[in-house]
């Protein structure tokens, strides 16, 4: 079992990069897949640094800025697959994983 983070400039580079990982629902509509026997994807977003600013009042008064990039957690169960991802968009180490898989 391999964990993989990703990180491509937005969803549709990240799309362009991955089309192994994508199918269609019942309506032909292309959807990410979820999961399957051989990996499990987990669609991050956008992630933000922790500079939010709060009221004493509990409301946001500056809200926190995003980091750049769309992200996403890939779990390999078969780690052949790891050879249909461009290393571009692949982060070795990241230092501080907002979301991982347990």
């Amino acid at each position: 079992m391999l964990d993989v983070y990703l990180k491509a400039a937005d969803e549709q580079a990240l799309i362009d990069t991955l089309p192994g990982f994508r199918g269609e629902d019942e309506d032909g509509v292309a959807i990410w897949l979820g999961g399957g026997h051989s990996f499990a994807l987990d669609l991050v977003g956008a992630l933000y640094n922790d500079d939010a600013l709060m009221n004493e009042d509990g409301t946001i008064d500056t809200p926190a800025t995003a980091l750049p990039g769309y992200h996403a957690n890939l779990r390999l169960l078969d780690e052949n697959l790891l050879s249909s991802i461009p290393e571009s968009i692949m982060i070795t180490e990241p230092n501080n994983p907002k979301r991982r898989f347990f």
